[in-house]
């Protein structure tokens, strides 16, 4: 089929080699024809990544959904449309769990009056904490476990903000199961006067690191100062809530003062459920 000379697979090898050659540089040279291409198809290729739909970062009040795109790329309608129905979705879940905090720091302080006629009062402590807890873990962060397309592997290796939400949710539950336990009279032993303020001292640690990513890098000034805000919050949150168990403790095992500090706890709480219903972003 061909005119070779010489050896013939040497032949072959050689056309074949200049037949690639020069199609590489063909396709090279019509590329460098285009010098914008690449440019155009970088930018593209950023956005696409910038704005697709990962999993993970809807209905959270974190980093991303503060970080506004710079000057040179002004974000659309759609993209502050988001940003605002995520920021009023975390608003209304602190709003939410504030409601029961409040009614908990309300019951402590008239519970004693309350139970001497209505005995079935008591079990309202096990309530304003199973329902928070029941909401925070499957509807505080609806695109994740369990209900969402995130499974529990996913959460607690990737999705850190998240997972924290689910810590929370654990936490209150625990202290709805500590409070129906206490009603039932099926505590005993000294170390069970701790299992309350373990707990909620817990929760007012993880509260110190609920806003780590607030510094991310590529946010502008005021979503800086968005996070900023929300970094305050959750500190004094955690202030108080290291309050309540330290009154909590001190109440429960009668070692100074019982009667004031059950009061002491009672107005933190209630302290406590009126910053989250006031909490804003």
């Amino acid at each position: 089929m061909f005119p070779f000379r010489g050896n013939g697979l040497d032949e072959i090898e050689h056309l074949w080699h200049n037949r690639r050659c020069m199609k590489h540089k063909s396709r090279k040279e019509k590329w460098h024809s285009m010098p914008g291409k690449p440019r155009l198809l970088a930018g593209l290729l950023w956005m696409a990544l910038a704005t697709a739909p990962w999993p993970g970062f809807s209905f959270q009040h974190d980093a991303q959904h503060h970080a506004m795109p710079s000057s040179a790329q002004q974000p659309s309608s759609s993209d502050l449309a988001k940003l605002e129905a995520d920021k009023r979705f975390s608003e209304f879940n602190h709003r939410f769990a504030g409601i029961f905090v409040l009614l908990i720091g309300i019951l402590a302080l008239l519970e004693s009056r309350l139970a001497e006629r209505f005995g079935v009062v008591r079990y309202l402590w096990f309530f304003f904490f199973f329902i928070p807890g029941i909401y925070l873990l499957f509807f505080s962060d609806p695109e994740s476990w369990p209900l969402g397309e995130q499974t529990l592997y996913y959460v607690v290796t990737q999705n850190m903000q998240v997972l924290q939400h689910k810590i929370f949710s654990l936490l209150l539950l625990g202290l709805s199961v500590v409070e129906y336990l206490r009603i039932r009279k099926r505590l005993r032993g000294w170390w069970t006067a701790f299992l309350f303020p373990a707990l909620a001292g817990a929760g007012a640690a993880l509260l110190l690191f609920h806003s780590s990513a607030a510094h991310a890098a590529g946010m502008d000034p005021s979503a800086h100062l968005s996070m900023q805000k929300i970094e305050h919050q959750h500190i004094y949150f955690a202030v108080v809530g290291f309050g309540i168990a330290l009154s909590k403790a001190i109440a429960d095992t009668g070692r100074f003062h019982t009667r004031l500090m059950r009061v002491l706890f009672a107005l933190l709480m209630v302290t406590l459920g009126l910053l989250l219903i006031t909490y804003t972003e």
